[in-house]
Protein backbone atom coordinates (compact mmCIF):
# COMPACT_ATOMS: atom_id res chain seq x y z
CA UNK A 1 0.00 0.00 0.00
CA UNK A 2 1.26 2.95 -1.18
CA UNK A 3 1.93 5.95 1.19
CA UNK A 4 1.39 9.50 0.30
CA UNK A 5 3.60 12.25 1.17
CA UNK A 6 1.75 15.17 3.39
CA UNK A 7 0.94 17.50 1.08
CA UNK A 8 2.48 21.28 1.89
CA UNK A 9 0.09 24.05 2.62
CA UNK A 10 -0.67 26.27 -0.10
CA UNK A 11 0.93 29.82 1.12
CA UNK A 12 -1.02 32.10 -1.06
CA UNK A 13 0.71 35.06 -0.04
CA UNK A 14 4.46 33.62 -1.45
CA UNK A 15 2.72 33.03 -4.43
CA UNK A 16 1.16 36.00 -5.02
CA UNK A 17 4.64 37.79 -4.31
CA UNK A 18 6.24 35.35 -7.18
CA UNK A 19 3.34 35.84 -9.29
CA UNK A 20 4.32 40.17 -8.71
CA UNK A 21 7.78 39.90 -9.16
CA UNK A 22 7.33 37.96 -12.41
CA UNK A 23 4.52 40.40 -13.82
CA UNK A 24 6.79 43.81 -12.64
CA UNK A 25 9.88 41.77 -14.62
CA UNK A 26 7.78 41.08 -17.86
CA UNK A 27 6.78 44.90 -17.54
CA UNK A 28 9.67 46.69 -19.44
CA UNK A 29 9.39 43.83 -22.30
CA UNK A 30 5.77 44.34 -22.35
CA UNK A 31 6.37 48.43 -22.42
CA UNK A 32 9.03 48.14 -25.25
CA UNK A 33 6.73 46.24 -27.34
CA UNK A 34 3.86 48.42 -26.78
CA UNK A 35 5.95 51.31 -28.23
CA UNK A 36 7.10 49.59 -31.14
CA UNK A 37 3.84 48.88 -31.99
CA UNK A 38 2.88 52.42 -31.73
CA UNK A 39 5.80 53.61 -33.63
CA UNK A 40 4.49 51.16 -36.47
CA UNK A 41 1.00 51.90 -36.46
CA UNK A 42 2.45 55.31 -36.51
CA UNK A 43 4.62 54.93 -39.26
CA UNK A 44 1.89 53.01 -41.03
CA UNK A 45 -0.60 55.53 -40.64
CA UNK A 46 1.79 58.21 -42.35
CA UNK A 47 2.43 56.10 -45.22
CA UNK A 48 -0.99 55.36 -46.02
CA UNK A 49 -1.74 59.04 -45.40
CA UNK A 50 1.16 60.69 -47.94
CA UNK A 51 -0.37 57.54 -50.63
CA UNK A 52 -3.67 58.99 -50.33
CA UNK A 53 -2.53 62.50 -50.82
CA UNK A 54 -0.55 61.48 -53.74
CA UNK A 55 -3.41 59.90 -55.07
CA UNK A 56 -5.36 63.03 -54.61
CA UNK A 57 -3.17 65.14 -55.35
CA UNK A 58 -4.32 65.84 -59.31
CA UNK A 59 -2.65 65.31 -62.46
CA UNK A 60 -1.18 68.22 -64.85
CA UNK A 61 -4.06 69.74 -66.81
CA UNK A 62 -3.33 69.36 -70.64
CA UNK A 63 -2.04 72.20 -72.24
CA UNK A 64 -4.10 74.12 -74.48
CA UNK A 65 -2.38 72.97 -78.26
CA UNK A 66 -3.58 69.10 -77.05
CA UNK A 67 -7.15 70.04 -75.80
CA UNK A 68 -7.28 71.96 -79.27
CA UNK A 69 -5.59 69.05 -80.58
CA UNK A 70 -8.12 66.20 -79.49
CA UNK A 71 -10.88 68.97 -80.06
CA UNK A 72 -9.95 68.54 -83.77
CA UNK A 73 -9.32 64.79 -83.93
CA UNK A 74 -12.85 64.07 -82.54
CA UNK A 75 -13.95 66.64 -85.10
CA UNK A 76 -12.46 64.47 -88.15
CA UNK A 77 -13.93 61.26 -86.02
CA UNK A 78 -17.32 62.44 -86.33
CA UNK A 79 -16.63 63.32 -90.12
CA UNK A 80 -16.72 67.29 -89.88
CA UNK A 81 -14.01 67.76 -92.04
CA UNK A 82 -13.69 71.22 -92.69
CA UNK A 83 -14.13 72.61 -88.72
CA UNK A 84 -11.23 69.33 -87.95
CA UNK A 85 -9.19 70.61 -90.67
CA UNK A 86 -9.05 74.75 -90.00
CA UNK A 87 -8.46 73.75 -85.83
CA UNK A 88 -5.24 71.53 -87.14
CA UNK A 89 -4.09 74.10 -89.36
CA UNK A 90 -4.66 76.75 -86.47
CA UNK A 91 -2.45 74.42 -84.13
CA UNK A 92 0.32 74.66 -87.05
CA UNK A 93 0.20 78.47 -87.18
CA UNK A 94 0.39 79.21 -83.33
CA UNK A 95 4.21 77.92 -82.63
CA UNK A 96 3.24 76.34 -79.49
CA UNK A 97 2.67 72.55 -80.52
CA UNK A 98 5.70 69.97 -79.50
CA UNK A 99 7.24 67.56 -82.21
CA UNK A 100 4.60 64.71 -81.64
CA UNK A 101 1.65 67.61 -80.85
CA UNK A 102 3.08 68.90 -84.65
CA UNK A 103 2.87 65.73 -86.38
CA UNK A 104 -0.09 64.57 -85.43
CA UNK A 105 -1.38 67.84 -86.85
CA UNK A 106 -0.26 66.88 -89.93
CA UNK A 107 -1.07 63.31 -89.92
CA UNK A 108 -4.93 64.52 -89.38
CA UNK A 109 -4.87 67.04 -92.07
CA UNK A 110 -3.51 64.17 -94.21
CA UNK A 111 -6.76 62.02 -93.16
CA UNK A 112 -9.06 64.82 -94.02
CA UNK A 113 -7.76 65.57 -98.02
CA UNK A 114 -7.54 62.13 -98.61
CA UNK A 115 -11.00 61.24 -97.27
CA UNK A 116 -11.87 64.29 -99.74
CA UNK A 117 -9.81 62.66 -102.45
CA UNK A 118 -6.95 65.35 -102.87
CA UNK A 119 -4.30 63.31 -103.60
CA UNK A 120 -1.16 65.28 -103.46
CA UNK A 121 -2.59 67.24 -99.97
CA UNK A 122 -2.96 64.30 -98.84
CA UNK A 123 0.19 63.03 -99.56
CA UNK A 124 2.41 66.03 -98.66
CA UNK A 125 0.66 66.41 -95.28
CA UNK A 126 1.91 62.59 -94.62
CA UNK A 127 5.27 63.48 -96.15
CA UNK A 128 5.76 65.95 -93.30
CA UNK A 129 3.92 64.33 -90.39
CA UNK A 130 6.58 61.33 -90.82
CA UNK A 131 9.38 63.73 -91.13
CA UNK A 132 9.14 65.27 -87.94
CA UNK A 133 7.71 61.13 -86.71
CA UNK A 134 9.10 58.56 -88.66
CA UNK A 135 7.52 55.96 -86.34
CA UNK A 136 4.00 57.12 -87.27
CA UNK A 137 2.22 53.91 -87.72
CA UNK A 138 -1.17 53.77 -89.96
CA UNK A 139 -4.10 53.99 -87.53
CA UNK A 140 -6.00 51.00 -86.64
CA UNK A 141 -9.42 50.95 -88.76
CA UNK A 142 -7.75 53.17 -91.24
CA UNK A 143 -9.88 53.67 -94.54
CA UNK A 144 -7.37 52.07 -98.14
CA UNK A 145 -7.14 55.60 -99.52
CA UNK A 146 -5.27 56.45 -96.24
CA UNK A 147 -3.13 53.56 -96.15
CA UNK A 148 -2.43 54.11 -99.74
CA UNK A 149 -1.44 57.80 -99.38
CA UNK A 150 0.73 57.06 -95.89
CA UNK A 151 2.44 54.24 -97.81
CA UNK A 152 3.47 56.34 -100.81
CA UNK A 153 4.90 59.35 -98.22
CA UNK A 154 6.70 56.77 -96.38
CA UNK A 155 8.59 55.68 -99.47
CA UNK A 156 9.61 59.16 -99.99
CA UNK A 157 10.41 59.52 -96.57
CA UNK A 158 13.00 56.59 -97.58
CA UNK A 159 14.39 58.09 -99.99
CA UNK A 160 15.10 61.38 -98.94
CA UNK A 161 15.18 60.66 -95.10
CA UNK A 162 13.91 62.35 -91.98
CA UNK A 163 14.74 64.83 -89.88
CA UNK A 164 18.23 64.14 -88.39
CA UNK A 165 19.79 66.26 -85.29
CA UNK A 166 22.64 65.52 -82.98
CA UNK A 167 23.98 67.61 -80.21
CA UNK A 168 27.57 67.12 -79.02
CA UNK A 169 29.74 68.50 -75.76
CA UNK A 170 33.51 68.37 -76.32
CA UNK A 171 35.91 70.30 -74.64
CA UNK A 172 33.26 73.30 -73.57
CA UNK A 173 31.75 73.71 -77.17
CA UNK A 174 28.78 72.31 -78.19
CA UNK A 175 28.31 71.80 -81.51
CA UNK A 176 25.13 70.85 -82.95
CA UNK A 177 24.28 68.98 -86.31
CA UNK A 178 22.05 69.08 -88.84
CA UNK A 179 23.09 65.86 -91.08
CA UNK A 180 19.57 65.52 -93.08
CA UNK A 181 17.01 68.13 -93.47
CA UNK A 182 15.70 67.82 -96.91
CA UNK A 183 12.52 70.16 -96.60
CA UNK A 184 14.51 72.87 -94.80
CA UNK A 185 11.66 73.31 -91.79
CA UNK A 186 14.82 74.04 -89.53
CA UNK A 187 14.56 77.88 -88.66
CA UNK A 188 16.10 78.55 -85.70
CA UNK A 189 17.78 76.40 -83.37
CA UNK A 190 17.24 77.14 -79.09
CA UNK A 191 19.99 76.65 -76.69
CA UNK A 192 18.65 76.26 -72.88
CA UNK A 193 21.49 75.75 -70.46
CA UNK A 194 21.14 75.22 -66.51
CA UNK A 195 23.59 76.30 -64.09
CA UNK A 196 25.10 74.90 -61.04
CA UNK A 197 23.51 78.70 -59.46
CA UNK A 198 19.73 77.77 -60.93
CA UNK A 199 20.42 80.60 -63.50
CA UNK A 200 19.31 79.39 -66.90
CA UNK A 201 20.54 80.96 -70.31
CA UNK A 202 18.91 80.78 -73.58
CA UNK A 203 20.39 81.19 -76.85
CA UNK A 204 18.80 81.49 -80.15
CA UNK A 205 21.31 80.07 -83.62
CA UNK A 206 20.63 80.73 -86.92
CA UNK A 207 20.47 76.46 -88.66
CA UNK A 208 24.13 77.81 -90.13
CA UNK A 209 25.53 79.13 -86.74
CA UNK A 210 25.68 75.15 -85.11
CA UNK A 211 28.91 75.76 -82.24
CA UNK A 212 28.37 77.15 -78.65
CA UNK A 213 30.32 77.97 -76.09
CA UNK A 214 28.99 75.94 -72.31
CA UNK A 215 30.56 77.87 -68.97
CA UNK A 216 31.98 74.66 -66.78
CA UNK A 217 29.09 75.36 -64.04
CA UNK A 218 26.58 74.37 -66.74
CA UNK A 219 24.71 71.39 -65.17
CA UNK A 220 21.99 70.70 -68.31
CA UNK A 221 21.66 71.46 -71.39
CA UNK A 222 18.70 71.30 -73.99
CA UNK A 223 18.44 71.82 -77.47
CA UNK A 224 15.00 72.82 -79.54
CA UNK A 225 14.84 72.89 -83.39
CA UNK A 226 11.92 75.44 -84.55
CA UNK A 227 10.36 75.49 -87.69
CA UNK A 228 9.08 79.31 -89.01
CA UNK A 229 5.91 79.62 -86.61
CA UNK A 230 8.14 78.58 -83.63
CA UNK A 231 6.44 75.35 -83.11
CA UNK A 232 8.95 72.34 -81.80
CA UNK A 233 10.67 70.09 -84.13
CA UNK A 234 13.05 67.92 -82.34
CA UNK A 235 14.36 68.32 -78.97
CA UNK A 236 18.03 66.77 -77.51
CA UNK A 237 19.22 66.92 -73.98
CA UNK A 238 22.68 67.12 -73.46
CA UNK A 239 24.90 65.38 -70.65
CA UNK A 240 26.69 68.13 -69.66
CA UNK A 241 28.96 66.75 -66.94
CA UNK A 242 30.14 64.15 -69.55
CA UNK A 243 31.12 66.66 -72.38
CA UNK A 244 32.54 69.07 -69.35
CA UNK A 245 35.32 66.41 -68.31
CA UNK A 246 36.89 66.05 -71.53
CA UNK A 247 40.05 67.93 -72.08
CA UNK A 248 40.26 70.07 -74.56
CA UNK A 249 44.07 68.99 -75.43
CA UNK A 250 42.66 65.73 -76.48
CA UNK A 251 40.06 66.91 -78.83
CA UNK A 252 41.33 66.57 -82.94
CA UNK A 253 39.43 68.79 -84.71
CA UNK A 254 39.99 67.46 -88.43
CA UNK A 255 39.75 69.77 -91.44
CA UNK A 256 36.72 68.62 -93.43
CA UNK A 257 37.10 67.34 -97.21
CA UNK A 258 36.37 70.74 -98.84
CA UNK A 259 39.20 72.31 -96.03
CA UNK A 260 41.66 70.48 -97.73
CA UNK A 261 44.03 72.18 -100.79
CA UNK A 262 44.69 69.10 -102.67
CA UNK A 263 40.86 68.96 -103.42
CA UNK A 264 40.96 72.27 -104.81
CA UNK A 265 43.70 71.46 -106.51
CA UNK A 266 42.55 68.78 -108.58
CA UNK A 267 39.18 70.59 -109.22
CA UNK A 268 41.49 73.47 -110.57
CA UNK A 269 43.20 70.87 -112.80
CA UNK A 270 39.99 69.70 -113.82
CA UNK A 271 38.40 73.01 -115.10
CA UNK A 272 41.96 73.84 -116.77
CA UNK A 273 41.37 70.67 -118.87
CA UNK A 274 37.78 71.58 -119.53
CA UNK A 275 38.97 75.19 -120.71
CA UNK A 276 41.40 74.14 -122.52
CA UNK A 277 39.00 71.66 -124.49
CA UNK A 278 36.49 73.96 -125.11
CA UNK A 279 39.37 76.50 -126.37
CA UNK A 280 40.47 73.88 -129.15
CA UNK A 281 37.08 73.02 -129.83
CA UNK A 282 36.42 77.13 -130.27
CA UNK A 283 39.67 77.36 -133.07
CA UNK A 284 37.97 74.18 -134.92
CA UNK A 285 34.93 75.86 -135.45
CA UNK A 286 36.67 79.28 -136.32
CA UNK A 287 38.19 76.78 -139.40
CA UNK A 288 34.65 75.42 -140.31
CA UNK A 289 33.09 78.90 -140.94
CA UNK A 290 35.92 80.27 -142.74
CA UNK A 291 36.07 77.40 -144.70
CA UNK A 292 31.96 77.81 -144.96
CA UNK A 293 32.65 81.17 -146.08
CA UNK A 294 35.39 81.12 -147.86
CA UNK A 295 34.15 78.34 -150.32
CA UNK A 296 33.49 78.01 -153.84
CA UNK A 297 29.71 77.85 -152.94
CA UNK A 298 29.60 80.13 -149.45
CA UNK A 299 27.08 78.25 -147.30
CA UNK A 300 25.87 81.49 -145.15
CA UNK A 301 23.47 79.39 -142.94
CA UNK A 302 25.47 77.38 -142.18
CA UNK A 303 28.64 79.61 -141.19
CA UNK A 304 25.71 81.31 -138.91
CA UNK A 305 25.18 78.03 -137.29
CA UNK A 306 28.98 77.68 -136.52
CA UNK A 307 29.43 81.19 -135.54
CA UNK A 308 26.83 80.60 -133.01
CA UNK A 309 28.23 77.30 -131.88
CA UNK A 310 31.63 78.93 -131.36
CA UNK A 311 30.39 81.80 -129.18
CA UNK A 312 28.79 78.82 -127.19
CA UNK A 313 31.70 77.07 -127.10
CA UNK A 314 33.89 80.22 -126.46
CA UNK A 315 31.89 81.07 -123.22
CA UNK A 316 32.34 77.77 -121.75
CA UNK A 317 36.43 77.73 -122.40
CA UNK A 318 36.12 81.29 -120.69
CA UNK A 319 33.82 79.84 -117.67
CA UNK A 320 36.09 76.83 -116.89
CA UNK A 321 39.30 79.09 -117.21
CA UNK A 322 37.73 81.64 -114.63
CA UNK A 323 36.65 78.46 -112.13
CA UNK A 324 40.27 77.32 -113.01
CA UNK A 325 41.63 79.98 -111.56
CA UNK A 326 39.38 80.69 -108.77
CA UNK A 327 40.11 76.70 -107.30
CA UNK A 328 43.77 77.49 -107.73
CA UNK A 329 43.69 80.85 -105.30
CA UNK A 330 41.74 78.65 -102.50
CA UNK A 331 44.33 75.73 -102.81
CA UNK A 332 47.04 78.07 -102.70
CA UNK A 333 44.99 79.93 -99.69
CA UNK A 334 44.75 76.59 -98.44
CA UNK A 335 48.59 75.69 -98.77
CA UNK A 336 49.94 78.20 -97.28
CA UNK A 337 47.53 79.43 -94.36
CA UNK A 338 45.50 76.26 -93.53
CA UNK A 339 46.75 74.28 -89.72
CA UNK A 340 47.33 70.82 -91.06
CA UNK A 341 47.88 69.91 -87.14
CA UNK A 342 45.58 71.38 -84.22
CA UNK A 343 47.51 74.09 -81.78
CA UNK A 344 49.06 71.94 -78.75
CA UNK A 345 47.16 73.03 -75.23
CA UNK A 346 48.34 76.71 -74.47
CA UNK A 347 49.41 78.01 -77.55
CA UNK A 348 48.47 80.48 -79.77
CA UNK A 349 46.39 79.57 -82.28
CA UNK A 350 48.46 79.93 -85.69
CA UNK A 351 47.54 81.21 -88.66
CA UNK A 352 44.60 79.18 -89.70
CA UNK A 353 42.53 79.05 -93.69
CA UNK A 354 39.02 77.77 -93.79
CA UNK A 355 36.70 77.37 -96.89
CA UNK A 356 32.91 76.86 -95.64
CA UNK A 357 30.17 76.21 -98.47
CA UNK A 358 27.22 78.31 -98.48
CA UNK A 359 23.73 77.51 -99.81
CA UNK A 360 21.13 78.94 -100.47
CA UNK A 361 17.63 78.71 -102.40
CA UNK A 362 19.22 80.24 -105.65
CA UNK A 363 22.99 80.58 -105.50
CA UNK A 364 25.93 77.91 -104.24
CA UNK A 365 29.30 79.25 -103.43
CA UNK A 366 31.99 78.83 -101.00
CA UNK A 367 33.29 81.39 -98.04
CA UNK A 368 36.80 81.66 -97.70
CA UNK A 369 37.84 82.59 -93.70
CA UNK A 370 41.16 83.41 -93.33
CA UNK A 371 42.46 84.11 -89.43
CA UNK A 372 45.88 85.24 -88.60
Amino acid sequence: MATRAPEEPVRRGAVGAVSNRKLMSRQPLAWACAACLATSLAWSSAAFAAEGDAEEQPAEPPSEVALKLEQALKQIEQLNYTEGQQMLLAIIESGKANSEQLSKAYFGIGEVEAALGNVVESTDAFYLALMIQPSTLFPAGGSPKIRERLDEARSRVTEVGALEASATLAGGVLQIRLPNDPLKLVKDIEVSMTKSSGDVGTAKLEPKAQRVEVDSDVTSIRVVLHDETGNELKAIDVDAAAGNDVNPSTIVDKPLIWERWGLWAGVAGAFALGGTYFMLETGKLADDINAARSGEEPNLPLANNLEDRRDRVGLYSVVGFSLAGAAAVTAGALLLFGDDAPAPAGEDTPTEARLLPSFGPRHVGAELNVRF
